[in-house]
């Protein structure tokens, strides 16, 4: 009897668990792609931009800026890390990385805004910040690693270690787990 319980117990949460994570992947977050020119045979492997997580953040107020990841086989050792945000013009400044308890800080592009009319906020604003390919690594690997995304609206902290908050919902750490798996397999 004990054994069948617990055996429904795991059954429940992996289904909650699979069932939001493709709810997220129909809405577009998180979505990974891997794409494959006949021009020149360069491979794009890409992240959409999904969700970060601080685990001392309270629950209505959770982290905004949504994080992604583009990768060129043209230029192996770089990944550029998507951030995002929905709500109008917000510019994007710089993302540090506390990994292993060594900081390290990436300038970002402009922010882009995109007006999208499927949306009722329909605004979001996009900006990019490259990486060494060698950083990803130890950022994906480290032991204990926190973000925080600086914006000319403040700035938010996040958790790069975990790849799910509590609940089950996925966040951007479990794509660019994915994102680094993909470009291993391709190299």
């Amino acid at each position: 009897m004990k054994k069948t319980a617990l055996l429904i117990t795991v059954l429940s949460v992996t289904g909650c668990t699979s069932m939001t994570d493709m709810m997220d992947g129909a809405s577009g977050l998180g979505k990974l792609s891997v794409d494959q020119n006949s021009f020149d045979n360069e491979t794009t492997i890409s992240l959409t931009p999904d969700t970060l997580y601080d685990p001392e953040a309270s629950i209505f107020s959770p982290v905004s800026a949504r994080m992604g990841a583009v990768w060129i086989s043209n230029a192996p050792n770089f990944v550029n890390l998507a951030f995002q945000q929905d709500g109008g013009y917000v510019k994007f400044e710089e993302v540090s990385f506390k990994v292993n308890g060594e900081t390290k800080a990436y300038n970002t592009g402009l922010s882009d805004l995109d007006f999208d009319r499927t949306k009722l906020s329909g605004m979001k604003s996009t900006a990019y910040a490259l990486m060494p390919i060698a950083d990803f690594k130890e950022l994906l690997n480290a032991e204990t690693c926190q973000m925080k995304i600086e914006k000319d609206t403040g700035y938010e902290l996040a958790d790069c270690k975990l790849d799910r908050i509590p609940g089950g919902k996925k966040t951007a750490i479990a794509g660019l787990r994915k994102v680094l798996a993909s470009i291993e397999e391709t190299k």
